[in-house]
């Protein structure tokens, strides 16, 4: 027997025995109970969000008729008003079979089963009713008049509107009836599972509660440990379903992968929260040549592209006139309510922008004229509020502040000026804080933040407003350059509008 042969057999035998060892230390009946009520849960919710599409697409067929119909009434002659018996068996037949495709490319894409934040199963619905749509112009063009085009493109596009809220609507409808969020265990530090937590109840869609934090020290532990781990786990819970985050420091990674697999030989749900925040991660492209364990992260900068920057540039100029056209009425009652205190409508003050120039900004006044005199006196007879300020720089119930002010703070009608600068290129509609000359020395790197322009929103006004901490205001920003994409400045538009009409974390 050669050299090759023995070792090859040794390690056989040693890969044998770990498998026999961990078979035997994840076999225990509580285990099971806890897989057991992940899989019933897990089948339940699938279930439950397929009716919701199911009823979804029926929805759609039935609205989509009632569309043609009015478009028929409307805009062509009484005579030709749309009728039910146009929808024939053929029509039916192009739309059950789409949708039967729609599904089955949903379940591929895990719309049932994954927990993904709420505007990525909004993403996969518009690209699955634009898979619909090409389809239908296509049988369109062979079947002729054989179909209603009519019909078929209103259902169509009701079941894009309908399926785009169908998941959120059966997410919604298990939280209140308590199957939808799991019990999370996290393993780091305090301040790893400060972030997790906060992730889970700014986000209840992903399905998540905090359950218990545990020390990092667990991470370094041996597998039978981490089998005791296990144990202890599904006993808090009471054998039911559990999920484990598993967040290292840099030494701890290899630790953390080897736990990681032992969750895995269990059959326990869990998930790395790696020391990677720096990195700019939805804009990571992985090269791993097929068969090698070799795995190259490429960064890219879509904010460097002059492709990103033109379309960038066309969607704020867009936006902004209509916005501007729409809002005008609003703009000159405020102004006139301002003026009538005497004071000037404005209220200038010079930003830092793109490239560190300097820029005039402008908003809606909404302090007293000799505002600055009476923070600083503030400041020096209480502590208290001068440490608060210190923190976040600004205050709440702030005394400079008028009551329409307040209330135009409150809304965020008091930023509707910066539009003037978003035409004037100083600044976009979404982008990082406006920040002052003076708040400069605050940033340990002020390059990310010069790379683009400063916006009217970002993710500082959807992720707390006021009651950020300045560092918190940096870090959003730099994740927000550094994973710039056309999407996310949608969803950031989308969910400011939900924020400024609740007036959430304004003061």
């Amino acid at each position: 027997m050669n050299k090759d042969t023995i070792q090859y057999s040794q390690r056989k035998k040693y890969n044998d025995e770990i498998s026999m060892r961990n078979k035997n230390m994840y076999s225990d009946d509580g285990i099971h109970k806890v897989l057991l009520n992940h899989r019933k849960l897990t089948n339940l919710r699938a279930s439950l969000i397929l009716a919701f599409d199911l009823a979804a697409l029926f929805l759609s067929m039935i609205f989509g008729a009632i569309t043609a119909s009015a478009i028929r009434n409307i805009l062509l002659d009484s005579a030709s008003v749309f009728k039910l018996s146009e929808v024939n068996l053929t029509n039916i037949a192009i739309i059950v079979s789409l949708d039967f495709i729609l599904l089955i490319w949903f379940l591929a894409k895990g719309r049932y089963t994954n927990r993904d934040p709420l505007y990525k199963h909004t993403l996969i619905s518009i690209k699955g009713t634009t898979f619909v749509l090409l389809s239908i112009g296509f049988l369109q063009y062979l079947l002729r008049d054989e179909v209603s085009r009519l019909w078929l493109v209103s259902t169509s596009l009701w079941t894009g509107l309908f399926l785009a809220v169908s998941w959120w609507c059966a997410a919604t409808a298990m939280r209140w009836i308590g199957i939808w969020a799991t019990p999370l265990f996290v393993i780091g530090s305090a301040k790893k599972a400060t972030e997790i937590e906060r992730m889970c109840t700014a986000q209840p869609t992903l399905g998540y509660r905090l359950f218990e934090k545990l020390d990092s020290s667990i991470i370094e532990q041996s597998d039978e440990a981490h089998a005791a781990l296990i144990q202890n786990c599904a006993i808090a819970t009471g054998y039911q379903e559990f999920e484990i985050v598993v967040a290292p420091e840099v030494e701890q990674l290899n630790d953390a992968l080897r736990l990681s697999r032992s969750l895995e030989l269990a059959g326990i749900g869990n998930a790395l929260h790696l020391p990677l925040q720096s990195l700019p991660l939805s804009q990571l492209r992985q090269i791993s040549p097929f068969g090698s364990n070799t795995v190259l992260l490429v960064k890219s900068n879509n904010l460097s592209r002059r492709l990103s920057k033109l379309l960038k540039r066309l969607i704020d100029l867009s936006l902004a006139i209509a916005i501007l056209i729409v809002s005008l009425p609003i703009l000159v009652l405020v102004g006139l309510a301002i003026k009538s205190d005497g004071g000037p409508i404005f209220y200038l003050s010079e930003r830092i922008g793109q490239n560190g120039d300097s820029f005039p900004f402008v908003k809606f006044r909404s302090m007293h004229r000799n505002a600055e005199k009476k923070l600083a006196a503030l400041l020096a007879s209480d502590p208290e509020l001068a440490a608060h300020f210190a923190v976040f720089l600004k205050l709440p119930n702030d005394p400079r502040v008028t009551p329409f002010g307040r209330f135009l703070r409150k809304y965020s009608i008091d930023e509707l000026p910066q539009l003037l600068n978003v035409l004037a290129g100083q600044m976009s509609l979404v982008g990082p804080r406006p920040i002052l000359p003076n708040e400069i020395e605050l940033y340990k790197e002020l390059s990310f933040y010069t790379s683009v322009r400063p916006g009217i929103t970002g993710l500082w006004q959807i992720g707390g407003r006021s009651h950020l901490s300045f560092d918190d205001r940096i870090a959003l920003d730099e994740w927000y350059v550094r994973n710039w994409s056309v999407t996310n400045d949608f969803v950031i538009l989308a969910k400011t509008v939900r924020v400024v009409l609740t007036g959430q974390g304004a003061y």
